[in-house]
């Protein structure tokens, strides 16, 4: 699946795109910086009529305007400016899958 990045990890500033023609339109302020780079999934529609939205799971760099070819890994419920929004967690193709759970102190 090719995705669109449109921001990149870290950032609270949310980057807004044509999903058609990839053209930049205006960017935002975001509540939270996000936890992975953030973009849609080319050619799909969700039930907003939007792309589908995605998480790319990876250390790799990734800037706005670049795609990449990802796999899908899981779905999440997220809430964007308090309401529900459903997100694809995805991977580069053939790339790495490590996420690690914080070590819990016990007391």
């Amino acid at each position: 699946m090719d995705v669109f990045i449109e921001n990149p990890a870290g950032i609270n500033i949310k980057n807004i795109y044509n999903e058609k023609t990839f053209e930049f339109i205006k960017s935002r302020p975001y509540s939270r910086a996000t936890p992975f780079a953030y973009g849609f999934i080319i050619g799909t529609k969700s039930g907003d009529g939007d792309a589908l939205d995605c998480f790319i799971i990876t250390n790799q760099p990734l800037k706005s305007g670049q795609r990449v070819t990802c796999e899908p890994l899981a779905s999440l419920e997220y809430f964007e400016d308090d309401e529900l929004d459903h997100k694809i967690l995805m991977r580069i193709k053939g790339g790495k899958r490590e996420l690690h759970q914080p070590e819990l102190k016990t007391n």
